[in-house]
């Protein structure tokens, strides 16, 4: 790509008129919305009709099964499919929502008001049992969620297992509370009025009702920025990081969001019961829930719901076979094959052919068309967000200087006698290092000299042993990488952390979240939407000016290895940085995408973002370099002209052992 190319796309941009707002919205009336509209009325009015063909009325007891189960499967998928925490506790907070209902509707009110609970006047209590139950098993889940998410892996499945049996264990031993082992009996049913509902059906539609947000909420937030930060944790939580995104804080939130959707289906089922106990809320329900987002398809929405109502349909089928009357731990084994047989012949699930089928709202209007043809109005590709924006680029709260806005004017991010250490391996050595605003500082040096050490050191990906950094003069200290990325540091890796389960298009998104706006519009207001497209926008010129505009809704992971560097790099783009580290950027191209790579550094530099270039490329370094820095066992060895650096005696001894 030639400067004048480059100059050509400035100019086009620059002369396209704005569009409006009546114009953006149309470029979301696309026929692929429709479509999924159309799809999701002819799966409400199958809800709604095929139980009434039913003419028993112990299937339709299954209904309500189906309803329970799909709404606890799309609850457990916020965190398995989406965050990827594995839960195996989360069978709690569907026994907190329970016994929250249960204690609420028989002991407390009947405790104030007795039999005239039972009155017309408070029919309505269990609906509003509702509201108790989500908070009480959201607050449980964020008091456990704050310490137990902190582990991983399979720390965190034995964290949440033992979870899950300290609650049950609780429910046993606490009989003055919640009736120790023979639970709480003579809930009483939901009704309307004076009527009280015990006919299946009925029952059915209640659930129904109250299900529906919940199934709505997750389809939302699967589309939302919300959304797409959970599934960036669940593929690479470090590349969430640079992003600015604090996990930690963002898997609570899907745990409080699990957890509240598990306590409202406690309420359907207490009411449906009628009774409650700790064996209706053991492990083996746990297992359940979780093989049936597993069958589903997990990440997927409708997935876990097929899963759901197919498995309940199946297992009330085979309890009236003679084997599974004979051998009720027949279920148990058909459920298990079942989930091995789809693990090895779908391994992402019946309905998951698609890695990323919740598509943020912007991605799937454009999606359908060309950036052209859906209206995007094209902004001008400076690819900086300009200077140091509001209080999100201030140093972390606690550091000296947090208090102080960093001026506009200038900018130096600089590290002082900078020390990293492994054990008894000093990768860092008292480094001293500065990169200007709009300078382009190369960074050389052997395999093992400490370049990846001090950018790591410099985006708060490690902390140093001991040394300062300052920006703008100001001291810092960066504990996680989302501290450098709000102080506008960004960076791209040595090895390619793309997100390979995520559209190019998503991946250059999850470089705005530092300017979406928080609150609860992130996932279901207007404003959303069109802060959405905004961003879309500006995620659609920098893929043109990094050529990859006809590789927008490809995978990450089909893509060449020379676009998905690009990828990486427009990944770090979009959180607009002041100071962008690349790390051995050209590393696997040619000589012509080299050369394309060098012009676009230039044009980034141009827009007054300080680089540091890492790169054993010294033909590129020296070409696009203000400044080069050499490195040899974590000390500076030249610090000056590129040309002068290159051809230096320590670099022909660090990369030769020629003796200087």
């Amino acid at each position: 790509m030639t400067s004048q190319r480059l100059q050509e796309i400035r100019r086009r941009y620059a002369a396209l008129p704005r569009l409006g707002v009546v114009r953006q919205r149309r470029a979301f009336q696309t026929a692929g919305t429709r479509g999924r509209l159309a799809l999701t009325c002819v799966t409400w009015i199958a809800a709604l009709v095929v139980p009434l063909a039913v003419p028993s009325a112990a299937w339709r007891q299954i209904f309500v099964l189906m309803v329970i189960y799909a709404a606890l499967a799309s609850g457990l998928n916020l965190l398995v499919g989406f965050t990827g925490l594995l839960d195996l506790g989360y069978v709690a907070f569907y026994a907190v929502g329970a016994y929250t209902t249960a204690i609420l509707t028989t002991h407390v009110l009947v405790a104030r008001f007795g039999q005239a609970f039972y009155s017309q006047d408070l029919w309505w209590v269990p609906y509003l049992a509702i509201i108790p139950a989500v908070v009480f098993s959201g607050l449980l889940a964020g008091i456990l969620g704050y310490p137990t998410l902190r582990a991983r892996g399979d720390y965190l499945a034995i964290m949440t297992l033992g979870l899950g049996e300290v609650v049950q264990l609780v429910a046993i031993n606490w009989s003055g509370l919640t009736g120790g082992p023979a639970g709480i009996a003579a809930i009483p049913p939901f009704a309307l009025g004076t009527t009280k509902l015990f006919n299946p059906l009925a029952v059915y539609y209640v659930a129904l009702v109250i299900a529906t947000p919940c199934f709505i909420f997750t389809w939302r937030v699967s589309r939302s920025h919300l959304g797409r930060i959970w599934r960036t944790i669940r593929e690479d939580e470090l590349v969430a990081e640079s992003m600015g995104v604090r996990s930690s804080r963002y898997k609570l939130y899907a745990y409080v969001a699990g957890g509240g959707i598990a306590g409202a289906i406690g309420v359907i089922f207490a009411h449906s019961q009628g009774f409650v106990d700790p064996q209706s809320f053991t492990i083996d329900v746990n297992f359940l829930v979780l093989s049936l987002v597993i069958i589903g398809g997990s990440g997927t929405i409708i997935g876990p719901i097929f899963a759901a109502i197919a498995w309940v349909a199946l297992n009330q089928w085979l309890s009236t076979t003679q084997l599974v009357q004979a051998h009720p731990e027949m279920g148990s084994f058909i459920l298990s094959a079942v989930v091995l047989v789809v693990l090895i012949v779908r391994p992402r699930g019946l309905l998951g052919s698609g890695p990323s089928l919740a598509r943020s709202s912007a991605g799937t209007a454009l999606r359908t068309r060309s950036p052209e043809e859906a209206g995007f109005q094209r902004v001008r590709p400076t690819l900086a967000s300009g200077p140091v924006r509001g209080p999100r680029r201030r140093p972390p709260a606690g550091v000296p200087g947090s208090s102080k806005e960093p001026p506009a004017s200038s900018g130096i991010l600089a590290g002082q006698a900078l020390r990293c250490s492994f054990g008894g391996v000093h990768a860092l050595n008292g480094v001293d290092m500065q990169v200007r605003a709009g300078e382009i500082v190369g960074l050389i040096g052997p395999n093992g000299a400490g370049k990846t050490t001090l950018a790591n050191v410099l985006t708060g990906v490690q902390r140093p042993t001991s040394g300062s950094l300052f920006l703008d003069e100001a001291l810092v200290k960066m504990s996680r990488p989302s501290d450098a990325a709000r102080l506008g540091i960004s960076r791209t890796f040595q090895l390619i952390r793309v997100l390979p389960e995520m559209s190019v298009l998503e991946n250059l998104l999850v470089g705005s979240h530092l300017d979406v706006k928080r609150g609860l519009g992130l996932v279901l207001g207007v404003r959303a939407w069109s802060g959405e497209k905004a961003l879309t926008e500006r995620a659609v010129a920098v893929l043109e000016l990094l050529g990859l505009q006809q590789r927008t809704h490809q995978l990450a992971a089909a893509l060449p290895y020379g676009d998905r560097r690009r990828v990486e790099i427009g990944r770090a783009l979009m959180t607009g940085p002041r100071f962008l580290f690349l790390d051995e950027p050209a590393a696997g191209m040619d000589t012509r995408e080299t050369s394309e790579l060098g012009e676009i550094i230039r044009h980034i530099g141009a827009q007054g973002i300080g680089i540091c270039l890492i790169e054993h490329d010294l033909g590129l370094v020296t070409s696009i370099s203000d400044r080069v820095i050499a490195l040899d066992r974590g000390t500076v060895v030249a610090d000056g002209d590129p040309k002068a650096v290159a051809t230096s005696p320590a670099i022909a001894h660090a990369y030769l052992g020629v003796e200087p």
